[in-house]
């Protein structure tokens, strides 16, 4: 974190950095784009556990100890359903609520999932040794 700025820019811009790296990749015919959401012969479930190994994990890497703010939780969710409407194949014009887009993939929203990461670290926290750096 560089001295000038504040917790709020620096995470932003780290979300931001995520966000652009996969619209660069996106933008040059991302492999995942061509060989596994477009691709006929995978099942919707394939595609989902690829999305949850490559796509939310990196995303969402080290996010347990992010200071995130609502404007960055809600940028990263956009993502999120934009991905998930992408492989499953739906249209904007389809008119389908993002609930309704979550409840056929079968994966949370990001808000669940950063909570989920979180309660996890902080479970590992309380269960550490006293003397430990992190406690």
């Amino acid at each position: 974190m560089k001295n000038d700025q504040t917790p709020w820019e620096t995470i932003n811009n780290h979300v931001q950095k995520r966000l652009r790296q996969y619209h660069l990749r996106k933008q040059n015919k991302c492999m995942y784009s061509q060989r596994v959401w477009e691709n006929q012969k995978l099942t919707t479930p394939t595609k989902m556990a690829v999305y949850r190994a490559c796509i939310i994990s990196t995303l969402l890497y080290g996010s347990e100890s992010w200071t995130s703010y609502a404007a960055q939780e809600k940028l990263l969710n956009v993502f999120h359903l934009r991905c998930l409407r992408h492989i499953l194949s739906i249209s904007w014009q389809d008119r389908i609520t993002n609930s309704a887009v979550l409840e056929r993939a079968g994966i949370p929203s990001v808000y669940t999932l950063l909570r989920q990461k979180r309660l996890r670290w902080i479970g590992h926290v309380h269960r550490m040794d006293e003397g430990r750096i992190p406690k």
